[in-house]
């Protein structure tokens, strides 16, 4: 069983990683919001810049739901990974074919 000390350590770098896990995700939503408004870009950059997105709001979901012990958050994470993944691709493609 970890002592006092070595329990009051793990809980205070826990809060330090969510904390600069919650910094990136509030950067990611703004990214987002920017992407959402418009702006003159192709289709193709736009896949790619949101799967970006998505595959790193995905493994920010997967590491918090491993620090804290939630299987549910872990395999969401996940699956917006993957889900950021392909839309990555699709946006590689379109700019193969100059969409």
């Amino acid at each position: 069983m970890p002592g006092k000390r070595e329990v009051n350590t793990c809980n205070t770098l826990n809060s330090a990683y969510l904390g600069h896990n919650a910094k990136a995700m509030l950067i990611l939503q703004d990214w987002k919001e920017t992407l959402e408004k418009g702006s003159i870009m192709k289709t193709s950059t736009r896949d790619q810049a949101e799967g970006k997105l998505h595959k790193m709001k995905g493994e920010i979901k997967e590491t918090v739901g491993e620090l804290i012990n939630n299987p549910h958050l872990k395999a969401e994470g996940n699956v917006e990974k993957k889900e950021g993944k392909a839309q990555e691709k699709v946006g590689k493609i379109k700019k193969f074919l100059g969409k």
